[in-house]
Parts: structure tokens; C-alpha cells; sequence
């Protein structure tokens, strides 16, 4: 293989992955769409289900679990918190959890966030946590 023929296939591959790079962003959107589109339907269903219950995400406490966990993380400004520390600070602004374990639903909550925000989160250790979005 000569130089020429080389760099011909690099341009080559170098076009077929920005191609797949598209197709990949453009099914991360229509994932993301009907993720978003299910969720609210399907807490229409439950709540007409199970009318006089309440309602699917009502918070035990003050505010609910995954909004204190996001402001916690956020006020931290990039620290790593354990999920120990990230319970302490929900309790304190008021969040509740009915969980047998508060620290695992303190962890699967900081991974639903991950799920739906990968840019804005990140784990560091096991049960560690650290918002990455807007910290410079």
C-alpha cells in the first residue's frame, strides 16, 4: 500500500463514521422522543387506573427525591458526593423516601438521571456522584 492509497482510505473512513455519527445522533433524538412521549402516557394510564390513589412521582416529603438529588449535586459544583452525603442533604431540604434502603434509592435515582442526562452527570467511584453540566 502506497501513501495515496492510504490517505483515500482514510477519507473513506473518516466519511462513513461521520455518516454513522448522524444516523447515531438522529436515533438517540427519536429514542429519546418516544421515551419522553411513554412516560407520559403511561402516568395517564396509571392515574386513571388507579383513580383516588396518588398519582405516579408524588413526593413523600416536601419536594421529591430526584429534583433534591439534582439540586445537590449541582450545588456542589463539581465535588463528588457519596450517596451518604447526597442523603443527608436531601433529608435536610425535605425530601422523603418510603425505600428499606435510602442509599440504594438514592443511587438508582442519581443512574435515572444519568440515563436521561449523560452529559450532566457522572459516577466517579461506586455510590459517588459528581454533576458535570455548567462546571468549569
Amino acid at each position: 500500500m502506497d501513501e495515496e492509497s492510504a490517505r483515500k482510505m482514510l477519507d473513506e473512513f473518516k466519511g462513513q463514521l461521520a455518516k454513522n455519527e448522524e444516523e447515531r445522533e438522529a436515533l438517540i433524538a427519536l429514542v429519546k422522543g418516544l421515551e419522553g412521549w411513554l412516560r407520559i402516557h403511561a402516568t395517564i394510564t396509571q392515574q386513571t387506573l388507579f383513580e383516588g390513589s396518588l398519582p405516579a412521582g408524588k413526593p413523600k416529603g416536601t419536594v421529591s427525591l430526584r429534583s433534591a438529588v439534582v439540586e445537590v449535586l449541582k450545588e456542589a459544583r463539581g465535588e463528588p458526593l457519596h450517596v451518604k452525603e447526597i442523603f443527608r442533604r436531601v433529608s435536610a431540604k425535605g425530601a422523603r423516601t418510603g425505600a428499606k434502603s435510602p442509599l440504594g434509592a438514592i443511587d438508582l435515582t442519581c443512574y435515572s438521571i444519568l440515563k436521561y442526562h449523560p452529559k450532566a452527570l457522572e459516577k466517579v467511584r461506586p455510590r459517588t456522584w459528581r454533576w458535570t453540566e455548567g462546571v468549569g
